[in-house]
């Protein structure tokens, strides 16, 4: 089989993150502060149905959904959540996370800048 190489035109609708942006670094800060990837991220209703219909591509979509169970019922705001009851709620903003802190990289394989 013929290896593929993901761009960020393949994950992103209009070829960056845009608000994504928000969950990425949700999911980078609960990664840096609990050393694991959390299992489940919930986020304001509106934000995921924007995410699905018209920020991800069909297959970035699928391949988030595959890594992290979604919810729409934190109104708001973005908020990463293990299985132990860890949890950690976007704060604003976006920091360059640490090399094995990307969820950029854990879910779709690709860096974004």
């Amino acid at each position: 089989m013929k290896h593929v190489e993901t761009r960020a035109e393949d994950i992103f609708a209009m070829g960056w993150p845009g608000p994504c942006v928000r969950v990425i670094s949700t999911i980078n800060g609960f990664r840096q502060q609990f050393g694991r990837w959390p299992t489940a991220v919930r986020m304001d209703s509106g934000m995921l149905e924007g995410l699905k219909k018209e920020i991800l591509t069909p297959r970035g979509w699928k391949m988030l959904a595959g890594k992290v169970k979604l919810s729409g019922d934190a109104e708001g705001t973005v908020i990463a959540e293990g299985d132990a009851g860890e949890c950690f709620e976007y704060e604003g903003g976006y920091s360059e996370p640490e090399k094995d802190c990307r969820s950029d990289l854990w879910i779709w394989g690709v860096e974004i800048d």
